[in-house]
């Protein structure tokens, strides 16, 4: 099945796991509680402020997906909405607000993410994390980033991204290295002019010159 999300679906899906987990009492989430949770500056990165059409089209769009599904909510008549997305990533619990984290704010490291997650469900130690991040690695639901310079520890980033998405910057990449081209040669000195040969008909002709002038 396919898993990948854009950037406002990541959003969104990032955003009901966060709030089924921190504010259980308010989920699932109004249209507008979903826009307002989308657009909210704390733990969200990158910003953005997001328009209601943008957050209703995306919605529908997660729920033909099966991403999103729409219920009504006690005594009212407004829509709201759940994610599925412990059922299409077969996760929950840690794994669960682990992804959640990663859909909010993208490549982290290890300790911010453990801090983050801890919100949603606590994680003992950067030890029980690293066991978490190997279980949804071998699930391909993450993947660890090379280690950049001057950084700790590599940032580990989710893999559902769109086809051709990915920061390639992210990638570990090897520069390319560029053959200097050849010094030139030094320039043979030019060669001195050639005397032209004499003619042997001109060497006979002198010679009889020089008898007749004798005579």
């Amino acid at each position: 099945m396919n898993c990948e999300l854009d950037a406002t679906g990541r959003r969104i899906v990032g955003v009901l796991i966060e709030k089924e987990a921190t504010t259980p009492n308010q989920y699932p989430l109004s249209t507008n509680a979903v826009q307002t949770g989308s657009s909210q500056k704390n733990n969200r990165h990158p910003a953005h402020d997001y328009q209601s059409f943008e957050i209703d089209g995306a919605l529908r769009g997660l729920m033909v997906n099966e991403w999103v599904v729409q219920v009504s909510g006690a005594g009212s008549r407004t829509p709201k909405w759940r994610h599925r997305a412990a059922e299409r990533l077969d996760i929950s619990g840690a794994e669960l607000a682990i992804m959640g984290e990663l859909l909010l704010r993208g490549a982290q490291h290890p300790g911010e993410l453990r801090t983050r997650a801890s919100r949603m469900v606590p994680i003992a130690d950067l030890a029980k994390l690293e066991r978490l991040l190997d279980n949804l690695a071998a699930k391909g639901l993450v993947r660890r980033l090379a280690r950049q310079a001057g950084e700790r520890a590599a940032r580990v980033d989710h893999q559902l991204y769109l086809e051709g998405e990915r920061d390639t910057t992210d990638e570990e990449t090897t520069p390319a290295v560029t053959e200097a081209p050849p010094s030139p040669s030094p320039a043979a000195p030019p060669a001195p002019p050639l005397r032209p040969a004499a003619s042997a008909t001109g060497e006979r002709d002198d010679r009889v010159l020089e008898l007749e002038i004798r005579v």
